[in-house]
């Protein structure tokens, strides 16, 4: 990866930002008395001075500009140093686990691709937030990687060591940070350089090989423009209570500001670092007994609510590493920002600053699967094998009347290189006036912000995989590590070649405008903005195994405007009211297109929002309670099997021809479907609708049905209908079919009737699912969130703390998607295309019929979601959440410096699977109820303690701080994640 010393762009920030800096100084030189007055905080910083320990009075991230806390119309929750240092956090993850409504870990994010994102896969238990940037999170049930550092998108986690302080505004905050949030944004201001001389260093040790070293120094270095520089620094690695996973990263920071005039800050900060880890593949594969070897291979995704592969006697699933030691993902990163703000006068002031990020990961990852054996295999690798279930038993892979069932495991291999390079230019002017400013009563202060970002995000994917075919086989029954390139008993295996490169810009522009004031001697606040975003993409992806051309995406460029409105009213100097409307937008940048081909819009978001801000007991006592609603709209969602006539792939006014290669009664794997239509076969082979053909040379001959004829209609009729259970009554109109007790005997997999190639002609050519040329069509799902938080900070003494944080959250799918209406030719319907296909996972969902899965079957646009699971939450937020964190500080006796800390969270009960799955939408459905899986898992806790003791040593303040988190040593499984027990970290700080 390129150093920072290569990087010119920052080179030239850094240019215009000392020229500025100089330029801006004779200017303001020449005017200046030297007497002038010295000029206070600059209204782009935000002001700590009435900060004290975990209460943080003013805020920066709800206007862009110094604000205080109880006036601000919007929820924004303050972390402080104190409160991430007593917690023991190293990483900002770690320093938001107490904070209410946001989950740092899932397992269930439906819709959100989360079976891929992983290392390991679908065989990664954890959701979204096992993304490796480390910076994804839920905020009020919806996921979110909008994580900021002083208002600049931030594209990797950073190390607490340079963390000064976090704050979290929950809902859209389009108005001012653009892109990519729903639920909240994550703002984190990094530290700056003290006005005092200052060095501190600290060690740590813990369990699982826990080892950190960090350094943290203050150097004023003086006149002729107050220059003081900081550099913080932090080396930390670690083991894990899973076999052979191990981690490690080296991090620095150095901070440089001057003023070159009394009225100009200029802000010059730099971070490198590196993580690196290894062993991190799975822990253990899904098994599904029911799914084909090819479809376990191929279709991942269906694996989701499939047990976990066991080794009773041998290996502990919830330690255990299959994978090996052979994977592993090493990111190396930087971030340079230039920032000047200057006040040309007390009221008008300006901010220029530019971020460059960039990052750069290299992975080597392991996926597989295991099924039964239906396909050739090597000898030696096929035995019987294990499974844990959801419910925790552990049972012998076996078919429907018990006979075990002979598996085989099949490894694949992968190297990913990705480079993401981030650029990000900020400009805002601010102007402050006052009106009536003698009148008690209508004295107004009015705030006007202007202001405009711009982003270009550039991604680089190289990546390489096993040929088609090949693979790695292991012994599913034997607990051997994969290792790489070869199989388990250690015969030479595969390694990866070339396999496809992505390369892609993406540019978006937002300008903004932001009103803020106070009327009524201070008593209302009002923030009212709007903001206007336009974003282009440009993508080119090439498949480095044929000679094909590159898929290239170049999408026009695209606007929308959102806006935000808020109303804050102070009752009494404790009690204030708030009221706030908000939205916010994550534009199209990957280029996708919709299901008639055109670019898609950018999914939105609004919020409405109501609160309390209270201080209470001279300041002891504060808090906010808010209620909220927030409705997403227009998520891309992909169906493979959905309508999206934009492809054009169907001649719709030829006549409609499928291959039943592998639906005719004759060779369908014996479907009794096809079998009890053997009537209406044979007059379709006595009328020539079914016919053979041979589609290419290098195939044999295929048998075809001609749809179009009476015939042909009648066989595809009978099959679709005896798998639904149905037939035509006197008025042709369709009745279910009795049964009894014993059920459909032609129910289940009817076959596979889309197969294509140069004889058909289909409507499911025009399917949503990606295939040759053509592109994966999206279609827009809406979603919904609502509910309470709280958020109190009490100190009843200056040496007691306590936080308090609870959240109610109710989540749901108010929308599965939207289809267009396809446009049939006159009377010439596909009335078997695969959206109308009566299976139990897709298309019409098994029983439902056309007329019930649309209130009109000839247009698709009136869709009705049946079985999607629409209104389900199809996410693992707990409805209840609450947390609470205290310290109490010893100052005199045989005590005086000691400070203990007890912290606790509890979560309710978490949905970890919805009943469909990520990837392809397949409903998962339990074989004895026959309705889809929706598991719980038990509400989790943990208790959490701490304690300091403060000292000196020869004059200079030193402490020891242990903190045990898990006191109880949960290791208990809650869905298919297991608790990782008790931990423990011993840390020595001394300042010289």
């Amino acid at each position: 990866m390129n150093t920072l010393l290569t990087h010119v762009p920052w080179k030239s920030a850094f240019c215009v930002a000392v020229a500025s800096s100089i330029s801006l100084g004779v200017v303001q030189g020449q005017d200046e008395d030297p007497e002038s007055e010295v000029y206070e905080l600059s209204p782009f910083e935000v002001d700590t001075s009435g900060d004290s320990g975990y209460r943080a009075t003013n805020t920066i991230s709800g206007s862009r500009l110094n604000t205080k806390l109880k006036d601000i119309p919007m929820p924004i929750e303050v972390i402080t140093e104190e409160f991430i240092d007593d917690i023991g956090a190293t990483d900002l993850r770690e320093s938001l686990r107490y904070s209410s409504g946001i989950l740092t870990s899932s397992q269930n994010d439906a819709g959100s691709n989360n079976s891929t994102v992983g290392a390991g896969g679908v065989h990664n238990a954890e959701g979204t937030t096992a993304n490796k940037t480390n910076t994804s999170y839920k905020v009020r049930g919806f996921i979110t990687e909008a994580t900021l550092r002083d208002g600049y998108r931030r594209q990797v986690t950073s190390d607490a060591v340079n963390v000064g302080r976090i704050e979290v505004i929950r809902g859209p905050s389009a108005l001012l940070y653009g892109i990519g949030n729903f639920g909240g944004i994550v703002n984190y201001i990094p530290k700056k350089p003290g006005d005092s001389a200052k060095n501190v260093a600290s060690v740590s040790m813990g369990n699982n090989g826990h080892r950190r070293g960090t350094y943290e120094g203050h150097m004023p270095l003086g006149t002729p423009w107050d220059f003081k520089f900081l550099f913080t620094a932090a080396y930390e690695e670690n083991e894990s209570y899973t076999e052979l996973a191990k981690d490690d990263h080296l991090f620095f920071s150095p901070v440089l500001t001057f003023k070159p005039t009394e009225k100009t800050d200029v802000t010059i900060d730099f971070e490198e670092g590196d993580y690196n880890s290894s062993g991190n593949g799975y822990n253990s594969l899904r098994v599904n007994s029911s799914l084909s070897l090819e479809n376990a291979a191929d279709q991942q995704d269906r694996l989701e609510n499939s047990g976990f592969l066991v080794f009773p006697g041998v290996a502990e699933l919830r330690t255990m590493r299959l994978s090996g030691n052979d994977t592993y993902l090493d990111t190396d990163f930087d971030n340079i920002r230039t920032q000047v703000t200057h006040s040309f006068s007390e009221n008008l002031n300006i901010l220029i600053g530019y971020n460059e990020a960039n990052v750069e990961y290299d992975q080597y990852d392991m996926g597989g699967s295991i099924a039964q054996v239906d396909i050739e295999q090597p000898d030696g690798f096929a035995f019987e094998t294990y499974v844990m279930t959801a419910e925790g038993d552990i049972a012998l892979a076996a078919d429907d009347d018990g006979t075990p069932l002979v598996m085989i495991g099949r490894g694949t291999e992968s190297y990913t290189n990705e480079k993401l390079d981030r650029a990000q230019w900020r400009g805002e002017l601010n102007y402050s006036f006052d009106t009536f400013p003698n009148s008690d009563s209508l004295k107004m202060t009015h705030s006007i912000l202007l202001g405009q970002s711009r982003e270009k995000f550039n991604r680089h994917e190289y990546k390489e995989e096993l040929d088609d075919g090949e693979f790695n086989y292991f012994d599913p029954s034997q607990y051997i590590y994969r290792v790489r390139g070869q199989n388990s008993d250690g015969s030479t295996g595969f390694l990866p070649s070339p396999a496809s490169r992505v390369v892609s810009e993406a540019r978006n522009t937002g300008s903004y405008f932001v009103y803020q004031g106070k009327f009524f001697n201070d008593r209302i606040t009002a923030i009212i903005g709007r903001r206007k975003d336009e974003n282009e993409v440009y993508s080119s992806t090439s498949d480095l195994r044929t000679t094909d051309p590159a898929n290239i995406v170049d999408a026009p460029e695209q606007s929308k405007y959102t806006s935000q409105f808020g109303l804050s009213f102070e009752i009494i100097p404790q009690l204030t009211i708030f009221a706030l409307q908000s939205e916010g937008i994550t534009p199209n940048f990957d280029g996708d297109l919709d299901a008639v081909g055109n670019p898609i819009d950018a999914a939105t978001a609004e919020s409405r929002e109501i609160g309390i801000k209270f201080e209470l007991m001279e300041g002891k006592l504060s808090g906010t309670i808010s209620a909220y609603e927030i409705e997403q709209i227009g998520r891309p969602t992909s169906y493979w099997w959905a309508p999206a006539p934009g492809k054009n792939q169907f001649d719709r006014d030829a006549d409609i021809i499928y291959n039943v290669g592998n639906f005719n009664p004759g060779n369908n794997g014996g479907n009794g479907a096809a079998a009890a239509s053997q009537a209406e076969w044979d007059a379709a082979v006595a009328s020539g609708a079914a016919f053979e053909a041979i589609a290419d040379a290098a195939t044999d001959a295929t048998w075809y049905v001609n749809a179009s004829t009476g015939e042909g209609a009648a066989y595809l009729n009978s099959v679709f209908y005896k798998t639904r259970g149905v037939e035509e009554g006197p008025d042709g109109e369709l009745v279910n079919v009795d049964y009894g007790d014993e059920g459909n005997p032609y129910g289940g997999w009817p076959g596979w009737l889309y197969t294509q190639d140069s004889i058909t002609n289909n409507a499911t050519m025009d399917w949503g699912s990606e295939d040759g040329n053509t592109y994966t069509a999206h279609y827009p799902t809406n979603e919904e969130s609502k509910g309470v938080e709280l958020n109190l900070q009490y100190q009843p003494t200056d040496n007691w703390q306590i936080v308090f944080n609870y959240a109610k959250t109710e989540r749901e799918v108010t929308k599965v998607a939207d289809f267009p209406r396809y446009p049939w030719a006159e009377g010439n319907v596909d009335n078997w295309a695969v959206w109308y296909f009566p299976d139990g996972n897709w298309g019409l969902r098994g029983a439902f019929g056309p007329n019930e899965a649309y209130s009109d079957p000839e247009d698709t646009s009136t869709w009705q979601a049946v079985g999607l699971l629409q209104g389900e939450p199809q996410d693992d937020t707990p409805e209840h959440e609450l947390s609470a964190w205290t310290t109490y500080a010893f100052d005199e006796g045989a005590l005086d410096g000691l400070i203990l800390g007890l912290g606790a969270w509890w979560q309710d009960e978490r949905e970890f699977e919805s009943g469909i799955t990520d990837g392809s939408g397949q409903i998962a459905t339990d074989p004895d109820t026959g309705l889809p899986f929706n598991r719980v898992h038990d509400p989790r806790y943990e208790v959490n303690l701490m304690a300091k003791y403060s000292f000196k040593v020869s004059d200079r303040p030193a402490y020891v701080q242990l903190n045990l988190d898990n006191v109880l040593d949960d290791k208990d499984r809650y869905g298919w994640v297991y608790a990782p027990g008790i931990s423990w970290k011993l840390q020595y700080g001394m300042e010289f």
